[in-house]
């Protein structure tokens, strides 16, 4: 980011502060263009950090602008208001979120014990912390299932990320899973004061209002964790996910749509549950593979209840692959070899010997041709696996190089 771009970021982050408006008065409304973020990010983060200042500052009124933002704060477009199709909705991102918070635990805590990023991180200079808080930010714009929900966000304001609030956040979902073997036993839902107050859990609030309530704590998780990802992108380096506004529009559209297992859409007509005609799955496998949790809320054509003890997917075992050896006692395996072990468990993996993986559905596989090489490899693997013996690494990395 250049001196100029520094200058423009602090002048958005000046104007967000002005935009605070005394109680009783009309907040300034800014639209959210979200074409922005694929040319103009300084911009396109301008209207949200007006947004934080104006929900959460220290002269807020987040009544005022909810009614102000009305069409931007609702997510009813999700299940247009009806439970069933709401539970659906919450039991699909869960799947999928607590599998990405088992890698953002297993990529943070290689950054941050492994890797120095927080030596680093307050090293940086401030301009170089602002640039890479708004690539993560953009990053987590593409990824998340719902960008406006980075208004629910307090978390989120560029001024907090830039300082220890990133690390907290980190250590925060750490802290709840430090296994590093990505098979979260529970999900993790951030917390934040204001949040609890704008969305209390109130006991009288009819069903469908508690599971709007939990879909919405689930759409900023899932902001959150996207953003905490992308920033850790930034750091190690990998490239940008970079699509286009209509290919944005068409993968939101799909998401809607995807396989509930594997999160694709297949290559034909998808199959739907004969039970609750809501579930979607792209093949028979992936719907034999799901019926175990799938059969909670699909018995239920008519539920009268919201149970987030029923939506949640059932907690996955460490995977392993065949030649996997256990680890010798005393011995704590790390989150990088918990990876490795992870993605040589697909079946894809069949013939490679490593894997650099950038998110958990983009790997680069890596393949030692002759046998001899191959067949040292795989020896020194599967000790430094028991082990961590260091010699066991220093030779996996001589047959890769």
């Amino acid at each position: 980011m250049s001196s100029s771009s520094g200058r423009i970021a602090d002048a958005i982050t000046t104007l967000a502060q002005l935009a605070i408006t005394e109680p009783g008065s009309e907040p300034l409304v800014l639209s959210h263009p979200r074409n922005l973020k694929h040319g103009s990010p300084l911009i396109w983060n301008l209207p949200y950090e007006v947004s934080l200042s104006q929900k959460y500052g220290e002269k807020s009124n987040i009544e005022e602008w909810k009614r102000s933002y009305a069409a931007l704060d609702s997510p009813e477009h999700y299940f247009s208001g009806d439970l069933r199709a709401c539970n659906q909705e919450i039991m699909r991102l869960l799947k999928k979120l607590i599998h990405l918070e088992g890698f953002l635990v297993q990529f943070a805590m290689e950054g941050l014990n492994d890797k120095g990023f927080e030596n680093e991180w307050r090293e940086y200079s401030a301009e170089k912390r602002k640039e890479m808080v708004l690539n993560g930010l953009v990053r987590a714009a593409f990824q998340a299932p719902r960008e406006q929900s980075r208004c629910d966000c307090p978390e989120l304001t560029t001024s907090n990320l830039e300082g220890r609030g990133l690390i907290d956040l980190y250590r925060a979902i750490i802290a709840h899973d430090d296994t590093g073997d990505r098979c979260l036993k529970t999900l993790f839902l951030f917390q934040h004061p204001a949040i609890d107050i704008e969305y209390p859990d109130d006991p009288s609030a009819s069903d469908l209002e508690k599971a709007t309530r939990y879909l919405r704590l689930v759409l900023r998780t899932f902001f959150i964790v996207e953003t905490l990802l992308g920033i850790l992108e930034e750091f190690n380096g990998f490239p940008p996910n970079d699509i286009s506004l209509e290919q944005e529009e068409e993968k939101e559209r799909e998401g809607l749509g995807e396989c509930l297992v594997c999160c694709t859409n297949g290559e034909g007509v998808m199959n739907r549950c004969a039970g609750c005609r809501l579930a979607l799955y792209c093949s028979t496998i992936c719907q034999s593979r799901e019926w175990p949790d799938h059969k909670r809320i699909c018995r239920l054509r008519k539920p009268t209840c919201f149970d987030p003890a029923i939506l949640m997917p059932t907690p996955r075992k460490p995977p392993i692959f065949v030649g996997c050896p256990d680890p010798e006692p005393g011995f704590v395996r790390s989150p990088a070899l918990w990876r490795q072990i992870y993605c040589l468990a697909r079946e894809e993996s069949f013939e490679a010997a490593y894997q650099l993986e950038y998110r958990p559905t983009e790997t680069v596989w890596i393949h030692i041709t002759n046998l001899q090489d191959r067949m040292s490899f795989c020896i020194a693997r599967r000790r430094a696996m028991a082990s961590g013996d260091p010699l066991a690494v220093s030779r996996m990395r001589c047959s890769l190089t």
